[in-house]
């Protein structure tokens, strides 16, 4: 999976679920995607984007997770803080995570650094034991299926979740015939919890609004109640 900034707990969920998670760390960004930017509640049916933006030293085509930096780190701390300080008063993870959001930005790693470095700290919270390992150390070619397959092929898997979203290219790819029962459809559905800003539940949120707002014991519970079986492939 592309390590997405604050990523909702679906994606968090995925983690928890599987034994080892590959961080596709060296794919091309995404303009104005989850890459750089993602929600919290705002107001009632209404958001916040909390949002980094990469310097755009050369073509997109050759703008990469692992090798883009973001531009004016001073005032992109700003406005996520006090995006999170108006937000969130009385949480008392705020802080921790203001403190870890600033390491992350003030390093000047590439965005793919900032968005695991970030995970990494949401991991940790929500106690989710897992083995994490970054495409680009694995120094496999290819794209789509051909990628995903060659880092697979560098594991005794016996496994694969897909994400919906890739479903339908892996379907059409004959890459994948015959390896059918070693395929699963990741199945989740978020579960509503309160939103000090909404009256009404707002689902796919940034996974920092669950965390703020309940803690990392409740959100923890929160998380892990979405999981639904794996779709059969």
């Amino acid at each position: 999976m592309q390590p997405t900034f604050l990523p909702w707990l679906g994606y968090l969920n995925l983690m928890a679920t599987v034994d080892t998670f590959v961080f596709f760390d060296d794919v091309q960004i995404s303009p104005k995607s989850f890459m750089t930017r993602n929600r919290i509640p705002k107001g009632e049916n209404s958001f916040h984007w909390l949002a980094i933006r990469e310097i755009k030293y050369s073509k997109i085509e050759d703008r990469f997770l692992n090798n883009t930096q973001i531009t004016d780190i001073p005032e992109t701390f700003k406005l996520i803080s006090e995006g999170i300080k108006n937000s969130y008063k009385e949480s008392k993870f705020r802080e921790l995570f203001i403190d870890k959001l600033y390491s992350e930005l003030s390093a000047l790693h590439s965005i793919a650094d900032i968005n695991i470095g970030l995970i990494e700290f949401l991991v940790d919270a929500l106690e989710i034991n897992v083995k994490t390992i970054r495409s680009s150390s694995l120094n496999v070619k290819g794209s789509k299926s051909e990628k995903v397959l060659n880092i697979l092929n560098n594991f005794e898997w016996t496994s694969y979740v897909a994400v919906p979203g890739a479903v339908e290219y892996m379907r059409e790819d004959p890459l994948w015939l015959g390896l059918e029962n070693k395929l699963e459809i990741y199945n989740y559905e978020p579960t509503p919890y309160k939103q000090s800003k909404s009256k009404e539940f707002m689902p796919f949120m940034s996974s920092v609004d669950a965390l703020l707002e309940l803690g990392a014991k409740e959100a923890r519970k929160v998380m892990l109640s979405g999981s639904q079986n794996p779709l059969p492939w």
